[in-house]
Protein backbone atom coordinates (compact mmCIF):
# COMPACT_ATOMS: atom_id res chain seq x y z
CA UNK A 1 0.00 0.00 0.00
CA UNK A 2 1.20 3.79 -1.27
CA UNK A 3 -0.56 6.23 1.36
CA UNK A 4 0.83 9.80 -0.36
CA UNK A 5 0.52 12.76 2.88
CA UNK A 6 2.82 15.45 1.16
CA UNK A 7 2.92 16.78 -2.04
CA UNK A 8 4.28 14.65 -5.11
CA UNK A 9 4.97 17.34 -8.19
CA UNK A 10 5.66 15.87 -11.88
CA UNK A 11 7.00 19.28 -13.26
CA UNK A 12 8.81 18.30 -16.61
CA UNK A 13 8.00 15.91 -19.22
CA UNK A 14 7.86 12.87 -18.13
CA UNK A 15 5.47 10.50 -16.25
CA UNK A 16 5.30 9.76 -12.84
CA UNK A 17 3.08 6.36 -11.59
CA UNK A 18 1.20 5.62 -8.62
CA UNK A 19 -0.51 1.74 -8.54
CA UNK A 20 1.38 -0.66 -11.23
CA UNK A 21 1.69 -3.63 -10.33
CA UNK A 22 -1.31 -3.54 -8.65
CA UNK A 23 -0.28 -1.42 -5.45
CA UNK A 24 -3.27 0.15 -3.59
CA UNK A 25 -3.01 3.75 -3.39
CA UNK A 26 -4.17 5.98 -1.29
CA UNK A 27 -3.79 9.98 -1.62
CA UNK A 28 -4.34 12.15 1.24
CA UNK A 29 -1.91 14.75 0.09
CA UNK A 30 -1.14 16.30 -3.43
CA UNK A 31 -0.30 14.79 -6.39
CA UNK A 32 -0.01 17.55 -9.09
CA UNK A 33 1.26 17.39 -12.70
CA UNK A 34 2.52 21.06 -14.49
CA UNK A 35 4.33 22.34 -17.48
CA UNK A 36 4.19 19.00 -19.02
CA UNK A 37 4.65 16.68 -16.41
CA UNK A 38 1.97 13.45 -16.71
CA UNK A 39 0.63 11.43 -13.86
CA UNK A 40 -0.20 7.91 -14.26
CA UNK A 41 -2.63 6.14 -11.42
CA UNK A 42 -3.95 2.74 -11.55
CA UNK A 43 -5.13 -0.04 -9.15
CA UNK A 44 -7.33 0.30 -6.27
CA UNK A 45 -7.00 3.60 -5.76
CA UNK A 46 -8.44 6.34 -3.51
CA UNK A 47 -8.08 10.08 -3.62
CA UNK A 48 -9.16 11.98 0.09
CA UNK A 49 -7.65 15.01 -0.82
CA UNK A 50 -6.08 17.07 -4.56
CA UNK A 51 -5.11 15.62 -8.11
CA UNK A 52 -3.99 18.09 -10.65
CA UNK A 53 -2.65 18.09 -14.11
CA UNK A 54 -2.16 21.78 -15.99
CA UNK A 55 0.02 23.30 -18.59
CA UNK A 56 0.34 20.40 -21.26
CA UNK A 57 0.51 17.37 -19.07
CA UNK A 58 -1.69 13.78 -19.37
CA UNK A 59 -3.41 12.75 -16.16
CA UNK A 60 -4.48 8.79 -17.02
CA UNK A 61 -7.12 7.16 -14.68
CA UNK A 62 -7.39 3.79 -14.49
CA UNK A 63 -8.02 0.50 -12.00
CA UNK A 64 -10.76 0.84 -9.42
CA UNK A 65 -11.43 4.89 -8.92
CA UNK A 66 -12.48 6.41 -5.72
CA UNK A 67 -12.65 10.00 -5.89
CA UNK A 68 -13.64 11.62 -2.98
CA UNK A 69 -11.78 14.94 -2.79
CA UNK A 70 -10.92 16.58 -6.17
CA UNK A 71 -9.50 16.16 -9.35
CA UNK A 72 -8.67 19.39 -11.55
CA UNK A 73 -7.69 19.74 -15.31
CA UNK A 74 -5.99 22.92 -16.63
CA UNK A 75 -5.37 22.85 -20.58
CA UNK A 76 -4.16 19.29 -20.01
CA UNK A 77 -5.39 15.68 -21.73
CA UNK A 78 -6.92 13.32 -18.99
CA UNK A 79 -7.87 9.81 -19.73
CA UNK A 80 -10.45 8.03 -18.44
CA UNK A 81 -9.92 4.18 -18.50
CA UNK A 82 -11.20 0.53 -16.96
CA UNK A 83 -14.43 0.52 -15.73
CA UNK A 84 -15.84 2.78 -13.36
CA UNK A 85 -19.29 4.74 -12.56
CA UNK A 86 -19.60 8.70 -12.34
CA UNK A 87 -19.60 8.68 -8.65
CA UNK A 88 -16.46 6.57 -8.60
CA UNK A 89 -15.13 9.69 -10.81
CA UNK A 90 -16.78 12.08 -8.25
CA UNK A 91 -15.89 15.95 -8.52
CA UNK A 92 -13.92 16.47 -11.58
CA UNK A 93 -13.44 20.37 -12.88
CA UNK A 94 -11.64 20.97 -16.02
CA UNK A 95 -11.15 24.10 -18.58
CA UNK A 96 -9.56 24.02 -21.64
CA UNK A 97 -7.60 20.26 -22.90
CA UNK A 98 -9.13 17.51 -23.57
CA UNK A 99 -11.24 14.59 -21.81
CA UNK A 100 -10.83 11.20 -23.24
CA UNK A 101 -12.87 7.80 -22.44
CA UNK A 102 -11.31 4.84 -23.64
CA UNK A 103 -13.10 2.75 -20.73
CA UNK A 104 -16.19 1.38 -19.98
CA UNK A 105 -18.78 4.15 -17.91
CA UNK A 106 -21.74 2.72 -16.53
CA UNK A 107 -23.94 5.19 -16.08
CA UNK A 108 -27.53 4.15 -13.61
CA UNK A 109 -28.43 7.71 -13.88
CA UNK A 110 -27.80 10.71 -15.82
CA UNK A 111 -24.13 12.01 -16.83
CA UNK A 112 -24.17 15.94 -17.36
CA UNK A 113 -21.61 17.32 -19.53
CA UNK A 114 -21.30 21.25 -18.83
CA UNK A 115 -19.11 24.09 -18.53
CA UNK A 116 -17.38 22.44 -15.39
CA UNK A 117 -16.50 19.22 -17.08
CA UNK A 118 -16.14 20.63 -20.64
CA UNK A 119 -16.42 18.12 -24.00
CA UNK A 120 -15.55 14.55 -23.92
CA UNK A 121 -14.05 12.61 -27.22
CA UNK A 122 -15.23 8.99 -26.89
CA UNK A 123 -11.98 6.60 -28.65
CA UNK A 124 -11.75 3.32 -29.33
CA UNK A 125 -12.66 1.13 -26.22
CA UNK A 126 -14.71 3.17 -25.12
CA UNK A 127 -18.39 3.18 -24.22
CA UNK A 128 -21.23 4.44 -21.85
CA UNK A 129 -23.48 1.86 -20.58
CA UNK A 130 -27.26 2.74 -19.55
CA UNK A 131 -28.86 6.06 -18.12
CA UNK A 132 -29.42 9.74 -19.76
CA UNK A 133 -26.61 11.59 -21.39
CA UNK A 134 -26.91 15.15 -21.52
CA UNK A 135 -24.87 18.14 -22.64
CA UNK A 136 -25.29 21.91 -21.63
CA UNK A 137 -23.32 24.75 -22.03
CA UNK A 138 -22.26 24.35 -25.45
CA UNK A 139 -20.40 20.75 -24.78
CA UNK A 140 -20.54 17.82 -26.60
CA UNK A 141 -19.71 14.19 -27.12
CA UNK A 142 -17.51 13.51 -30.18
CA UNK A 143 -16.14 9.94 -31.42
CA UNK A 144 -13.20 9.48 -33.25
CA UNK A 145 -10.67 6.23 -34.30
CA UNK A 146 -11.67 3.38 -36.34
CA UNK A 147 -12.53 -0.17 -36.04
CA UNK A 148 -10.82 -2.57 -34.08
CA UNK A 149 -12.80 -1.87 -30.78
CA UNK A 150 -15.43 0.74 -31.16
CA UNK A 151 -16.77 3.45 -28.90
CA UNK A 152 -20.25 2.95 -28.40
CA UNK A 153 -23.20 3.88 -26.59
CA UNK A 154 -25.12 0.92 -25.20
CA UNK A 155 -28.95 1.24 -24.18
CA UNK A 156 -28.55 5.19 -23.34
CA UNK A 157 -31.09 8.05 -23.53
CA UNK A 158 -29.11 10.54 -25.59
CA UNK A 159 -29.95 14.40 -24.29
CA UNK A 160 -27.71 15.60 -26.13
CA UNK A 161 -25.19 16.07 -29.12
CA UNK A 162 -22.78 13.51 -30.16
CA UNK A 163 -20.68 14.14 -33.56
CA UNK A 164 -19.02 11.35 -35.56
CA UNK A 165 -15.51 11.99 -37.15
CA UNK A 166 -14.14 10.93 -40.48
CA UNK A 167 -13.12 7.26 -40.58
CA UNK A 168 -14.83 6.40 -37.62
CA UNK A 169 -17.39 3.71 -36.22
CA UNK A 170 -19.45 4.64 -33.75
CA UNK A 171 -21.83 1.46 -32.32
CA UNK A 172 -25.27 1.73 -30.59
CA UNK A 173 -26.18 -1.19 -28.82
CA UNK A 174 -29.69 -2.19 -26.70
CA UNK A 175 -31.33 -0.10 -28.42
CA UNK A 176 -31.00 4.28 -28.13
CA UNK A 177 -33.91 7.28 -27.11
CA UNK A 178 -32.27 9.85 -28.93
CA UNK A 179 -33.71 13.25 -27.96
CA UNK A 180 -30.60 15.25 -29.12
CA UNK A 181 -28.41 15.09 -32.30
CA UNK A 182 -25.89 12.70 -33.78
CA UNK A 183 -24.00 13.98 -36.73
CA UNK A 184 -21.30 12.13 -38.94
CA UNK A 185 -18.56 14.18 -40.70
CA UNK A 186 -16.53 12.42 -43.07
CA UNK A 187 -14.77 11.97 -46.42
CA UNK A 188 -15.30 9.53 -49.11
CA UNK A 189 -14.55 5.79 -49.47
CA UNK A 190 -12.70 4.57 -46.20
CA UNK A 191 -13.14 7.85 -44.97
CA UNK A 192 -16.34 7.68 -43.91
CA UNK A 193 -18.04 8.25 -40.84
CA UNK A 194 -20.70 4.97 -39.95
CA UNK A 195 -23.00 4.69 -37.32
CA UNK A 196 -23.44 0.92 -37.05
CA UNK A 197 -26.66 -0.52 -34.62
CA UNK A 198 -25.45 -3.63 -32.99
CA UNK A 199 -27.15 -6.55 -35.65
CA UNK A 200 -27.28 -9.22 -32.92
CA UNK A 201 -30.84 -8.01 -31.93
CA UNK A 202 -32.75 -6.02 -33.45
CA UNK A 203 -32.81 -2.21 -31.82
CA UNK A 204 -35.47 0.03 -31.34
CA UNK A 205 -34.56 3.89 -31.94
CA UNK A 206 -36.89 6.00 -30.57
CA UNK A 207 -37.36 9.93 -29.16
CA UNK A 208 -37.40 13.26 -30.32
CA UNK A 209 -33.87 13.68 -31.92
CA UNK A 210 -31.79 13.54 -35.61
CA UNK A 211 -29.27 11.73 -36.77
CA UNK A 212 -27.46 13.67 -39.59
CA UNK A 213 -24.92 12.98 -42.20
CA UNK A 214 -23.39 16.02 -42.33
CA UNK A 215 -20.71 14.64 -44.76
CA UNK A 216 -20.49 11.00 -46.09
CA UNK A 217 -21.23 8.48 -43.88
CA UNK A 218 -23.49 5.45 -43.26
CA UNK A 219 -26.04 4.01 -41.04
CA UNK A 220 -26.42 0.74 -40.65
CA UNK A 221 -28.13 -2.75 -39.43
CA UNK A 222 -30.99 -4.01 -38.33
CA UNK A 223 -33.58 -1.39 -37.30
CA UNK A 224 -36.99 -1.25 -35.80
CA UNK A 225 -39.12 1.96 -34.80
CA UNK A 226 -40.46 2.53 -31.64
CA UNK A 227 -43.82 1.05 -32.85
CA UNK A 228 -42.13 -2.17 -33.37
CA UNK A 229 -42.08 -2.00 -37.34
CA UNK A 230 -39.03 -4.36 -38.48
CA UNK A 231 -36.19 -5.07 -41.21
CA UNK A 232 -36.18 -3.00 -44.01
CA UNK A 233 -39.69 -1.58 -43.77
CA UNK A 234 -38.56 0.27 -40.75
CA UNK A 235 -35.29 1.53 -42.52
CA UNK A 236 -38.07 4.04 -43.92
CA UNK A 237 -38.09 6.00 -41.51
CA UNK A 238 -34.33 6.39 -41.21
CA UNK A 239 -33.42 7.01 -45.10
CA UNK A 240 -34.86 9.93 -46.07
CA UNK A 241 -35.01 11.93 -49.40
CA UNK A 242 -37.09 15.51 -48.95
CA UNK A 243 -40.71 14.36 -49.66
CA UNK A 244 -40.05 10.91 -49.44
CA UNK A 245 -39.17 7.83 -47.83
CA UNK A 246 -36.60 5.27 -48.97
CA UNK A 247 -38.05 1.64 -49.66
CA UNK A 248 -36.02 -0.86 -49.56
CA UNK A 249 -38.14 -4.25 -49.94
CA UNK A 250 -39.17 -6.98 -47.85
CA UNK A 251 -35.68 -8.45 -46.93
CA UNK A 252 -34.91 -8.54 -43.04
CA UNK A 253 -32.10 -5.65 -43.06
CA UNK A 254 -29.00 -7.66 -41.32
CA UNK A 255 -27.09 -6.30 -44.22
CA UNK A 256 -26.26 -2.47 -45.04
CA UNK A 257 -29.08 -0.37 -45.71
CA UNK A 258 -26.80 2.72 -46.49
CA UNK A 259 -26.60 6.28 -47.89
CA UNK A 260 -23.60 8.31 -48.48
CA UNK A 261 -25.31 11.69 -49.29
CA UNK A 262 -25.09 14.89 -47.22
CA UNK A 263 -27.26 17.06 -44.99
CA UNK A 264 -29.53 14.45 -44.83
CA UNK A 265 -31.65 14.12 -41.35
CA UNK A 266 -33.02 10.60 -39.79
CA UNK A 267 -35.19 11.20 -37.39
CA UNK A 268 -36.85 8.40 -34.99
CA UNK A 269 -40.38 10.07 -35.35
CA UNK A 270 -40.66 10.18 -38.72
CA UNK A 271 -42.28 6.91 -39.26
CA UNK A 272 -45.21 8.47 -37.64
CA UNK A 273 -45.25 11.12 -39.15
CA UNK A 274 -45.57 9.68 -42.81
CA UNK A 275 -48.12 7.84 -41.66
CA UNK A 276 -50.04 10.89 -40.73
CA UNK A 277 -49.72 12.08 -44.23
CA UNK A 278 -50.54 9.26 -46.38
CA UNK A 279 -54.01 9.49 -43.71
CA UNK A 280 -54.48 12.79 -45.39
Amino acid sequence: MLINQGTVHSELPGQITFGANGVTVINDGIIMGTDGGSISITGNWTNNSSITIQDGGTLSLAGTYNNLGTITANNSTVVLGSQFTIDQLGTFNRSGGTVRLTGRLDNPTTITLNASTGSWQILQGGRIVGGVVETLDGTSFSASGCCINNARFDGVTMNGTLSVSSSTVFVIANSMTLNGSITMFGGSGSAASAINFDTSTPQTLDGTGFMRIASNGTVRGQLRTADRYRGCESCRFAYREPGRFLRTGNRQCVYDCKRSVANRDFRPDQRARHRQRQAI
